[in-house]
């Protein structure tokens, strides 16, 4: 009996990195990010009209993408695509992707991100959580920077506008999204600090 395919394919669109969340900054020369995965297998035949992966940015035109398509190895149901976008101007831009799988099944993607020139520093999203926190809390914000050389400095700064913990870190092709830094509660010497507000 003859399989019937109804399910579309489903699109996981991503700026920058994998990281990427829905509204984030991005780089203004920044890369787009497609994972693809149908049961029956992605289209990326150019011989139906209008059938191809493309991606659109704001108002343009369609880009085919099916040249960048690779699928997994041995899988041949999710495929990647890795694909520099045009340099964009700093505004906020909406981007589709669309693909078809080879039962002419179609599904559109939607993101819209912020684009924030390299000639600037922004970082956005700056949160820790649990907080208050108890034995550790966790930082984690995102920048305009992804894919560039970066060096970060936390510093931790009591009520009275004591610094009493500092740490910096270096990152090479940084992610756009940073949400690897722990702080255990410790001043710079080790020492447990008294309960109370910090300001970081």
């Amino acid at each position: 009996n003859s399989v019937i395919d109804n399910e579309p394919p489903e699109i996981f669109a991503f700026v920058g990195d994998t990281l990427f969340q829905n509204g984030d900054i991005v780089n203004e020369n920044s890369l787009l990010i497609v994972k693809l995965f149908d049961e029956f297998g992605i289209n990326t035949s150019s011989s139906q009209v209008g059938h191809s992966i493309t991606y659109q940015l704001d108002n343009e035109d369609p880009v085919e993408l099916n040249d960048s398509y690779n699928t997994v190895t041995n899988d041949f149901r999710t495929g990647w695509i890795y694909f520099n976008l045009p340099k964009m101007t700093s505004v906020e831009h909406m981007l589709k992707v669309t693909a078809w799988d080879t039962s002419n099944n179609s599904s559109t993607e939607e993101i819209a991100f912020s684009v924030i020139g390299n000639d600037q520093v922004v970082i956005a999203n700056l949160s820790n959580y649990p907080n208050p926190m108890r034995d550790a809390t966790s930082f984690t914000f995102n920048h305009n920077l992804g894919g560039e050389d970066i060096e970060i400095k936390l510093e931790i700064i009591s009520t009275s506008g004591q610094r009493v913990y500092t740490e910096t870190r270096e990152y090479f092709s940084a992610p756009g999204t940073i949400d690897d830094w722990q702080w255990d509660g410790r001043n710079s010497d080790g020492g447990k600090l008294i309960s109370g507000i910090y300001i970081y």
